[in-house]
């Protein structure tokens, strides 16, 4: 038994495996508060709602995969039928197509229930108010990102059954799974134990990290599928990475930014096998086109020209420019790590999709320090500098030439790099104080780094909605 335990205790994937159960745990604790769509669920989630339902997507900027698995979520989570149920009642009057048009007379108020999403004549509408005694609801029009129409009387009031559980499901899954694969990314990058322990429990138990793994939007499936690239790609799988290259483009169009990020560190880190790694960024673009149409089939039931997705996805994204677009959390990417925006996705529990103060400030250092280290090749100061390059400075020019809106939570991708370019700092603080064992530079490195730490998961707990619904008493 003694034995048993000492394996255990010296199991290499210790921590890693404590850190994934512990956020796991967390994740699970909280997915079903609130009971509501929070933040740009809105979208996603109706979208997943209008696929169940067969009626195809409503988010056509957006390729297929990532709606795939909230509208998977949401099939599987509710017995494997489409997520809304008739109540019976019916409209008594036309409704207009004028968003301030809410009060609607109904044959039976006092049979539907408040804060539920009712479905009308294709419109979803939030109840924010019943007066049964007049037969009468008060809604909230366009909710659940359809579009807001005219309806004639008598159509029939339906409810949607789903919860939260389906549609955040897999978020979490693929939260987690991206933890995993970044702790054997910082170990195929050959970063000391404790640097790699660092960095994922940094990653770990950053604020919106943990976020957007909760929550039913499509940017966690971006950065597993990031995350698995990268992996694949540091082991020398380049064809299968340009495979999950595409993958990642599937989830979502930014997915496309982990190829300069491989093609960077390859040109100054690596140029093995030029012919095959040429090739493998060459089939990254052709699964694409293959896989595109078989996915969106699965949402769609029609098979279409993947080209002809591609420019649907295009010019549907041609008019969210930061001159037509007013959003109060859209943000230049030059100003993500010098202006923190706090975004509000919930409050009570509190859901911020933003970094923590900390990383928010040592973002720019740390990419700092890779460059710094890279210059005494360390292999992962190099990819977190390539990464950090190509998913957050690339957005500079990009933003620059297309005037495409940005939000202050697309920093989510990058987060990973920082965390790199931190673990491989403070490890470096460690090894000063190891070679200083007699002095008070050891004290003094093992206290900033133990504070930092501290601080880190403090501060989380100040933030995270885990531990606000605590304070909020739900």
């Amino acid at each position: 038994m003694k034995e048993r335990w000492q394996k255990i205790l010296h199991w290499q994937h210790l921590t890693m495996f404590i850190i994934v159960v512990v956020t796991l745990i967390m994740h699970f604790s909280i997915i079903m508060i609130p009971d509501k769509l929070l933040f740009d669920e809105a979208f996603y989630v109706g979208d997943a709602r209008s696929i169940v339902q067969g009626n195809g997507t409503l988010r056509t900027e957006h390729p297929p995969l990532g709606k795939f698995f909230i509208a998977t979520g949401e099939l599987i989570f509710n017995g494997f039928a489409p997520p809304e149920k008739s109540t019976g009642e019916k409209n008594q009057q036309g409704i207009g197509n004028d968003s301030n048009d809410t009060a609607i007379k109904v044959s039976n108020a006092s049979g539907l229930s408040l804060n539920t999403t009712i479905k009308i004549d294709g419109e979803a509408m939030d109840i924010v108010s019943i007066d049964a005694a007049r037969n009468e609801i008060i809604v909230k029009r366009g909710a659940a990102g359809t579009a807001i129409s005219s309806h004639l009387a008598q159509q029939m009031i339906y409810v949607f059954t789903d919860n939260p559980f389906g549609w955040r499901f897999f978020s979490v899954i693929m939260g987690t799974i991206s933890l995993i694969l970044f702790y054997f990314i910082c170990r195929e990058l050959g970063m000391p134990k404790i640097g790699v322990n660092i960095a994922l429990f940094l990653l770990a138990f950053e604020n919106i990290t943990f976020v957007q793994a909760s929550v039913g939007m499509l940017d966690v499936y971006v950065v597993t599928f990031s995350m698995a690239t990268f992996y694949l790609y540091l082991r020398g799988k380049y064809l299968p990475a340009g495979i999950f290259a595409a993958l990642s483009v599937m989830a979502k169009l930014n997915g496309a930014l982990v190829i300069p990020v491989i093609v960077l560190h390859w040109l100054f880190a690596r140029r093995d096998r030029i012919k095959y790694f040429i090739l493998s960024m060459i089939f990254a673009p052709v699964s694409y086109f293959l896989m595109l149409p078989v996915v969106n089939f699965t949402i769609q039931g029609v098979w279409t020209s993947p080209f002809l997705l591609t420019k649907v996805m295009f010019n549907a994204t041609k008019s969210l420019t930061f001159a037509n677009v007013n959003h109060e959390v859209m943000q230049v990417p030059w100003t993500w790590l010098t202006h923190r925006m706090r975004i509000a996705y919930w409050f009570k529990p509190d859901y911020f999709g933003d970094l923590s103060i900390q990383i928010w400030a040592l973002g720019l250092p740390a990419a700092g320090y890779m460059f710094l280290r890279s210059l005494w090749r360390n292999k992962a100061a190099w990819f977190g500098l390539c990464w950090f390059i190509g998913i957050y400075v690339l957005w500079i020019p990009i933003v620059w030439i297309t005037d495409r809106v940005t939000y202050g939570y697309y920093i989510y991708p990058v987060v990973g790099a920082i965390c790199i370019g931190l673990g491989v700092w403070l490890t470096d603080i460690l090894k000063l104080g190891v070679r200083w064992k007699e002095g008070k530079l050891k004290w003094w490195g093992l206290g900033l780094v133990g504070t930092l730490l501290t601080a880190h998961f403090a501060l989380f707990v100040l933030s995270s909605p885990v531990f606000t619904r605590w304070f909020a008493g739900i």
